[in-house]
């Protein structure tokens, strides 16, 4: 009897850590990963062969089980996210994830700890100049739960490790500004730039410039530094700016000064944009208006009066004459 009570209390206490544990392992398994680095960046000759190093760490309290691969991506748009391509859409011009090798593919890290993975590049022999763009990711696998159990939702996450390869070579670099986008007229300052610029060339830059803003004198009055970013091939990247303060009144000038790729080749825009607080001309003057017209009013008042003052004296002097004149007969 007594073995039977202690089998099914460790039992029950079982089955009570099971139902505790495993959605406390779901709900934290996958949400405590990183990578470092998140981004890596060489230049690698056709035919040669790069070890790099990427580590994954766990940052949670329990070991995470998954599996590592290699994805190409692209940057298409102007979100700046990269897009992970599934083997079907991968377009060979950018492609890199064929050319990693891996030392596994299966791997567990331990809680609150990191494992550091040593993997080989290797550039075809006719790989073609300029970028090209891979991922080695981790991704975890869901501890299976039991079954028909339905309280318990099974979390997966995938974190990618960037790769941007340069091949050298004879690779075409042609960036431009599309647009420089601030409000042409605004009633108070300060202005709100956008400046977007597209790579149509054959690999990543990453544009180095500012943009700043002259009064009607032509007098710089403020610069501000592009935010460096890498802009993908056929992508669009759009850099904001504020420049300027609130009271500002006139015809002003935005300029870009900007450079990218090896040789420093130029980007360049320009706008005006015309600045005047008209509300606030216009009360002062309706202001400047009224307190006229009530001065003239109180002028014009002012003058009737002095002339009725004027008018009542010379009256009173006639009648002061009068008096003197029929004084004089009587006497």
């Amino acid at each position: 009897m007594k073995n039977k009570a202690f089998y099914y209390l460790t039992f029950s206490l079982f089955v009570l850590l099971s139902f505790i544990y495993v959605p406390f392992a779901f709900g934290q398994q996958g949400l405590n990963i990183t990578t470092f680095p998140a981004r890596q960046e060489f230049i690698i000759e056709p035919g040669e062969t790069k070890g790099i190093a990427v580590a994954f760490h766990n940052r949670s309290l329990h070991p995470l089980l998954g599996t590592l691969g290699t994805v190409d991506f692209i940057v298409k748009g102007d979100n700046n996210s990269p897009i992970f391509l599934d083997k079907a859409e991968i377009n060979t011009r950018y492609a890199a994830a064929s050319w990693i090798k891996l030392p596994y593919t299966n791997i567990s890290i331990p809680g609150q700890d990191r494992v550091i993975i040593y993997a080989n590049v290797t550039a075809p022999e006719d790989a073609l100049p300029g970028g090209h763009y891979a991922s080695i990711y981790f991704e975890t696998t869901p501890v299976s739960a039991p079954e028909g159990d339905q309280r318990v939702t099974a979390i997966t996450q995938r974190i990618n490790a960037l790769i941007y390869i340069t091949i050298p070579g004879d690779y075409e670099e042609n960036a431009g500004i599309s647009h420089l986008k601030a409000n042409i007229f605004q009633e108070f300052g300060p202005v709100d730039t956008e400046t977007r610029i597209v790579n149509n060339g054959d690999t990543h830059i990453q544009p180095q410039g500012e943009i700043l803003i002259k009064n009607t004198l032509g007098k710089t009055i403020q610069t501000e530094k592009l935010e460096e970013r890498n802009i993908f091939p056929k992508a669009i990247s759009v850099f904001k700016n504020t420049l300027g303060q609130k009271w500002m009144i006139g015809r002003y000038k935005l300029i870009v000064n900007a450079t990218y790729g090896e040789n420093d080749n130029p980007l360049s825009a320009s706008k005006y944009v015309y600045i005047f607080p008209w509300k606030v001309v216009l009360v002062i003057l309706l202001a400047l208006a009224i307190i006229l017209i009530i001065g003239k009013s109180i002028y014009k008042k002012t003058i009737q009066k002095e002339q009725r003052l004027e008018e009542e004296i010379d009256k009173e002097k006639k009648e002061i004459e009068e008096l003197k004149q029929q004084i004089n007969k009587r006497n």
